[in-house]
This record gives C-alpha cells, structure tokens and sequence, in this order.
C-alpha cells in the first residue's frame, strides 16, 4: 500500500472473509492436516501474501474459522430464544442450536474438539461455552440450588463433550434429534427440573410450526 493511502475497511474485510470462507470449505472437504496454505490462496483466488497480512500461520486460519462457526451457532441459538416460554426452554433452545452447528459442521468440529492436536483453540472454544453455561446458571439460582455454578458448568460441560467425542469419531449415525433430546432429559434432571420431558418434545422449529 502507498503512503499515505487508507485501507477501504470494506475491501478488507471482504478479502478476509474470502480466505475464510476457502479454508472452511477446504478444511471441511479435505481436513486440516491435508489442506495447505496453497491449496487456500487457489480456492481463495488470493496470494499468499495477502493470507499472511491476515493470518500468521495455519494454525490462526482454523482459529479464525473456529470463530466464525461458534458465532453462528450463537446467533442461530440468540434467534429461538424469543420462541422460549421460560428459562428451561431458552437452554433447551440454545443446546439445539448447539447440536445443530456440530452436525451441520461435523468435519471441522472433529478438528476442533480433537483432544490430541489444537489444544489452544480446542480450550477457547469449550471456555466460550463455559462462560455463556455460567451466565444462565446465575441468571438462574433455582436451577441446582446450593451447588456452585462453576463446577455444575464443568460437570455439564464435561458430559457433553464425551456425547460429542462419541458422535463425532465413533457414529455420526444417530439423528441431531435424538442426541439433542437424551442431552436436555440428562442434564435437566441433573439441574432439578420437575418436567424435563416438558422441554425436548420437538426442537424448536417444529414447535413452533404445531
């Protein structure tokens, strides 16, 4: 860039989400290992340098996209909260989302959650849902009353990782449904709910059209 030139923000960032964009697809396509930062700059119709401007290495590509999935199944789960009746259903609500970023995303959540590679962004992304599990329990006193939200949020945590280990490496052959369902009966009746059934009678697009 010239002296004395600014950087249109715009073109900035459409360039960024571009590389973004060619990496999610190619990690998604051919994982992370096998995809490299060549492969990305031809998908990407960019150079190498212009990743580099962007992203130091690899590693803070699959970061960046890492983020980019975890904002969308939050966005996706702030869009049914409005359709929740009251604090159970929004957990309900949010766990779907949850369960369907990881189907909808399965290659590159295998990547992330891997317990033995990626150890950093693999702990960002559990602290991100640690820390939004933690709000709704202290927003929630009633839920699990005289324990301490922070080990309720680690055992709740804890739980949900080995179902999502288990689905993704072993069989990704049980429908979204169905984890989503044995995940909100488990853990709501580890929280004190009086009707879990109450909460996971049908996700909430197909609730909400009854």
């Amino acid at each position: 860039m010239k002296p004395g030139r600014k950087r249109d923000p715009q073109l900035h960032e459409a360039r960024k989400q571009q590389i973004l964009l060619a990496a999610r697809i190619l990690f998604t396509e051919k994982g992370f290992e096998q995809t490299s930062v060549q492969d990305v700059v031809r998908r990407a119709g960019s150079s190498t340098g212009n990743l580099y401007f962007y992203f130091p290495n690899k590693e803070a590509l699959l970061q960046g996209v890492t983020r980019e999935i975890m904002w969308e199944i939050r966005e996706n789960a702030e869009r049914l909260l409005p359709l929740a009746q009251d604090g159970w259903q929004q957990l309900a609500y949010s766990l779907w989302a949850l369960v369907q970023g990881l189907y909808q995303n399965a290659g590159m959540a295998r990547t992330i959650l891997n317990p033995f590679s990626h150890a950093t962004i693999r702990e960002e992304t559990l602290a991100f849902y640690r820390q939004a599990m933690l709000h709704l329990l202290e927003s929630h006193p009633d839920w699990a009353p005289q324990l301490d939200p922070q080990w309720v949020t680690l055992a709740f945590q804890g739980g949900l990782a080995m179902i999502f280990e288990k689905v993704l490496f072993e069989d990704l052959s049980n429908q979204p449904e169905s984890v989503w369902r044995f995940i909100v009966l488990w853990n709501f009746r580890a929280l004190g709910c009086s009707d879990p059934e109450k909460y996971c009678l049908a996700p909430p697009e197909k609730a909400a059209n009854k």
